[in-house]
């Protein structure tokens, strides 16, 4: 990760979210950064104003290092999973590996 200044080196925690997603294998990054640097924006969501930092992660061939992508529970994930195959090769992840969670999906 290509930190940006000390307060990330200082701030950041990784955390891993909770255990019935372990198949996912999903990670937090969270940072605490001054509330004037400017990579931080703000987001609108259903539990209100979240900040949010924008961070690099890109490997030498300037692509983020990204293995594989787990499909979330959805109505339609056979769509959902061609999808993503489309957008990651035209993006040029070519060899990334796409699959359906094994998660039920729950429309309640």
């Amino acid at each position: 990760m290509k930190c940006e200044g000390s307060w990330m080196k200082e701030s950041r925690r990784f955390c891993q979210t909770y255990e019935s997603f372990l198949e996912e294998r999903e990670w937090r990054i969270t940072v605490a950064p001054p509330p004037d640097h400017d990579s931080l924006f703000y987001s609108s969501g259903r539990f209100g104003i979240t900040p949010r930092v924008r961070i690099q992660l890109r490997g030498p061939d300037g692509l983020q290092p990204i293995k594989r992508i787990v499909v979330g529970p959805c109505p339609h994930v056979v769509e959902a999973v061609e999808s993503v195959k489309g957008m990651l090769h035209r993006s040029g992840y070519s060899l990334v590996k796409v699959s359906a969670s094994q998660i039920p999906y729950r429309d309640w």
